[in-house]
């Protein structure tokens, strides 16, 4: 790739500017702040910005000084052709035209892609990824400031790792002196496998070396974890059910239900012992205890048996259940292995059909490719004959364009000018409602809220002090009524919020207090609050209701409102630039009509009042005509990526079966294997099903027996309501005590005994060592995973060694040419994974990293890498890369300069192109003595000859 000619306008402080490009070494010289650095950035940004693009990286290029949208134009020879690029930044209506020598031209996205591929990049860099744009051609690209930096440290990204590598090898095998360490570079299938294999064991681990969350081991180690808790409990639970009973030594524990026992026996054989004694006392009491024994007769012959024999049956019912539950457990597991035991057979017969399938289809696919790439090459020739007469069509459109533009342009300045009469008609309008709003009281909607709820507080307040006064009516009286010392008159009500004294005649006095207690004093005093709080309010705002105060709070906000629109109606209005405007539009004219000329069609009088329908309608039919052509060639290029995907796709389908193939060969081999181990657990099919009508024989006599019972209980119904005696409730709270201590201790022994424990021991065992078998197994495939990546590891390391000869080879060459005092090599490191880093400089018997060099040092070392760099890289370039120079050796002594000269010369010799930008040009004037090879900047941006 070889640069040209550029042509910057409107670009920061260049309006215009023109270069052209030595096809080895140009000089442009310019003092500081005469725009060098705003061309090598004009220039890049033209290269790998997308005109589109929006944001800093676009405003940057803008100009303060010239109307107008920054424009650059490059031609340069790429892809053995010449090409011109023209950019136009204008954010979302940016421009991009790409034209080639042999005629062809692409627009827009079409162009930003034919570029990135003709300078080998992934694409066009976005406005919101502009951190990204420095990194591109970042060893081409010097940048003033950033000469002594190491062009290694931003990584492989910026130096194009995988190209540099391509060429290394080819370089190496191609070069004599190295065709003996050709065979140890990489190949890709090295870098394929190596990735490979850094995959499967990221899925295990860690960068650090620790286990993956999520990743199967992680998993299989969490299960072993939860299945060995799980035992352990199982095995706690068992030693509680012994430990309840006996100590560790056998004996009997104490508080234990089988020491309880034994003590009642013990305590039933003394009173037994005392009952014996007592027995003669007793028959004496017998007569007295009669009376006390009917009642008893009656309430254990009619209600407690009941009770006692609904008890029993329940009783009954539940230890019935509690044998039958476990099995129906054993019998959920047996059939949970016969589901296992079928399916398995089921999954090993359809993996085997699906493997006779997938064989099948791979041969398909064989065919359908060899028909895919026969349409290819029919849509490529269809396509390139609809390119052709498109880009006629949008010359013409480009003529009805700028004549269109040319009757806008009259439109738009009769259009400016009604805007600045209106904008001054709405400053009047404006202006009388802020002498209206000044004459209002400022009262707003929030002050009208506070005024209606303290109105509302004071009637609430009001309402709750009458609600608690008592109403007292005299109706008629024969006798003088006096309130609170008042005469009280017939049919007059009175409301009392607080104690009055209430005389009739002379000698009856009563005092009359209203209810509510404290609660009535409360009310009277938020009523005095709330009226105090409505006078503040009332008095503030100087109005007497919320009504009024609505009224004129409306008032503003509505004359509020309607200043607003004035003001939105003015910014709508740009009169801030009507002017500038207005003094833009006679340039504008003058590019409209020089570039009608330049399409070779003849400037037409432009009128604000004249009829655009023709042009119109002449556009919008070449634009019908491009789009037709253009939906034609989508749909071509559409069916020529489909077919291509379909390519892309059948190839992806191929990996995917042969992938599959290995799965279901390998799932065979496991489902055999477990297959073989659910049959040595629990016996084959026949087993199996003996087992399990054994079972249900089983079942069905312990659900016989729980029906009888509740057939049973069912019989005997339970009578309510009855209304049981003093002695009978206490004999009924007795029995509710017993019955809810033995329901606790039977709900405790159905808790621990719902599920069989040996069973479940039993159980869990087997989860654990099947946990802890797959935890096993992934350990060791981590393992030989570790193993085969640290050995293709140290293989990768014996041969990467070798990728840094040919570019130290290259490296040398400038590094002699530069002339050090001592003779000095440069020597770097290569990983398979970061790229090229670790840059030092020997001389004599001492190495020194690239950060202790000298800042002029720094800038010589650096430049001779990039130049190395770019003279093996130009191979995939057509020969020539360009290099750029901004002010690059500002830290470099005089007595160095002249090395700086012969190391620049010999990259020209060696067929790179050098573009120097420097405000000391007299440096680098011996390599600028043709004509053309030296340019000079002046203050005003504008080209001069040197």
């Amino acid at each position: 790739m070889r640069l040209i000619a550029a042509r910057l306008e409107r670009v920061r402080q260049h309006r215009l500017l023109e270069l052209r490009f030595d096809a080895g070494f140009t000089l442009i010289a310019g003092a500081n702040e005469t725009g060098k650095s705003t061309v090598v950035e004009a220039l890049h940004k033209a290269l790998f910005l997308k005109a589109t693009a929006t944001g800093r990286g676009v405003e940057e290029l803008r100009s303060l000084t010239h109307g107008g949208l920054p424009e650059v134009e490059l031609r340069f020879a790429a892809a053995g052709g010449e090409w011109l690029l023209r950019k136009r930044f204008a954010g979302s209506g940016g421009t991009c035209q790409l034209s080639s020598a042999e005629g062809g031209t692409l627009l827009g996205q079409a162009a930003e892609t034919q570029l990135a591929a003709l300078l080998q990049v992934s694409g066009p860099v976005e406005g919101r990824r502009i951190a990204q744009l420095p990194l591109r051609w970042a060893h081409l690209w010097v940048r003033q400031g950033e000469a002594g930096s190491d062009p290694l440290a931003s990584g492989g990204e910026a130096y194009d790792l995988p190209a540099l590598v391509q060429q290394l090898q080819q370089r190496g095998a191609s070069d004599a002196a190295l065709s003996a360490t050709a065979a140890a570079l990489e190949s890709p299938h090295d870098r394929q496998v190596q990735q490979q294999l850094q995959q499967q064991r990221e899925l295990q681990l860690t960068a650090t070396g620790k286990v993956r969350a999520g990743s199967p081991l992680a998993q299989a180690q969490q299960r072993e974890s939860e299945a060995r808790t799980a035992l352990s409990l199982g095995e706690q639970r068992l030693q509680q059910q012994w430990e309840l009973q006996l100590t560790a030594t056998g004996k009997v524990r104490a508080g234990s239900p089988l020491a309880q026992a034994q003590q009642r026996e013990s305590e039933a054989r003394t009173a037994l012992s005392l009952g014996e004694q007592r027995l003669a006392e007793l028959e004496a009491a017998m007569e007295e205890l009669r009376q006390i024994g009917l009642r008893l007769a009656a309430i254990d012959e009619q209600e407690r048996p009941a009770l006692l024999h609904q008890g029993q049956l329940r009783n009954q019912i539940q230890l019935l259940q509690a044998e039958h539950e476990p099995l129906q457990q054993r019998q959920q597991q047996l059939q949970a292995a016969v589901q296992q035991l079928q399916g398995l057979q089921l999954q090993r017969q359809a993996d085997q059909q699906q493997l006779q399938q997938i064989e099948q289809l791979l041969s398909q696919q064989q065919n359908q490719q060899q028909q895919l790439s026969t349409g290819l090459l029919t849509l490529q020739q269809q396509g390139a004959s609809l390119e052709q007469q498109q880009q006629r069509l949008l010359v013409r459109q480009e003529i009805v364009g700028a004549q269109r533009d040319l009757a806008a342009l009259a439109r738009e300045e009769q259009q400016l000018r009604s805007h600045k009469s209106q904008f001054d008609a709405l400053q009047q309008q404006a202006q009388g409602i802020k002498q209206q709003l000044d004459a209002l009281p400022a009262i707003d909607p929030q002050q009208v809220r506070q005024l209606r709820q303290a109105e509302q507080a004071l009637a609430h307040a009001q309402a709750r002090c009458q609600g608690m006064a008592t109403r007292l009516s005299l109706l008629r009286a024969d006798q003088p009524v006096q309130l609170a010392g008042q005469p009280l008159q017939e049919g007059a009500d009175q409301l009392l919020e607080q104690p009055t004294v209430l005389q009739i005649g002379a000698g009856t006095q009563l005092q009359i207090s209203p209810g509510g207690g404290e609660a009535m004093g409360d009310a009277r005093e938020r009523r005095l609050q709330a009226e105090a709080q409505l006078r503040q309010l009332q008095t503030q705002l100087a109005q007497d209701s919320s009504e009024a105060a609505d009224a004129l709070a409306q008032r503003r906000q509505a004359l509020e409102s309607e200043l607003a629109n004035l003001r939105k109606a003015a910014q709508a209005i740009p009169w801030a630039r009507l002017d500038a405007q207005l003094a833009e539009l006679a340039p504008r004219r003058q590019r409209l009509l020089a570039a009608l000329q330049r399409l070779g069609s003849e400037p037409a009088a432009a009128d604000a009042d004249a009829d655009p329908s023709a042009l119109d309608a002449e556009q919008d039919t070449l634009r019908a005509t491009s789009q037709r052509l253009g939906q034609e060639r989508a749909q071509i290029e559409q069916l020529r990526q489909s077919e291509q995907q379909q390519l892309e796709a059948l190839a992806r389908q191929q990996a995917q079966h042969q992938a599959e193939a290995a799965r279901l060969s390998g799932g065979l081999a496991a489902a055999q294997q477990q297959l073989a181990q659910l049959q040595g657990q629990h016996g084959n099919a026949e087993q199996l099903a003996a087992a399990l009508a054994q079972l249900d024989t089983q079942l069905q006599s312990s659900r016989s027996r729980i029906e009888a019972v509740q057939q049973q209980l069912g019989a005997n119904p339970l009578a309510g309501g009855q209304a049981p005696a003093a002695r009978l409730q206490q004999l009924e709270q007795e029995k509710d005590t017993l019955l809810t201590r033995r329901g606790q201790q039977e709900q405790l022994c159905r808790s621990l005994g719902a599920h069989d424990p040996v069973a479940a021991v039993e159980q869990l065992q087997a989860a654990w060592e099947q946990a802890q078998a797959e935890r096993l197994r992934l350990e060791q495939r981590t393992a030989a995973l570790n193993l085969v990546l640290e050995a293709f590891h140290r293989a990768q390391q014996q041969a990467a060694s070798q990728y840094c000869l040919p570019l130290q080879a290259a490296l040398q060459g400038y590094l002699d040419a530069l002339g050090l005092p001592a003779a000095g090599a440069a020597q770097m490191g290569y990983d398979p994974q970061q790229g090229f880093g670790d840059l030092q400089l020997q001389q004599g018997n001492q190495s020194f990293a690239f950060a202790q060099l000298s800042g002029g040092m720094r800038e010589q070392l650096a430049a001779a890498l990039r130049l190395a760099l770019a003279e093996v890289l130009q191979t995939g370039h057509n020969g020539c890369l360009p290099l750029v120079f901004d002010d690059a050796f500002s830290n470099s002594d005089p007595q160095r300069r002249q090395g700086v000269r012969r190391m620049l010369q010999r990259g020209v010799e060696r067929g790179l192109q050098i573009v120097m930008f420097s405000c000391t040009p007299d440096d680098f004037a011996p390599l600028a003595l043709q004509p053309g090879q030296r340019l000079a900047l002046g203050a005003g941006g504008a080209e001069q000859g040197a």
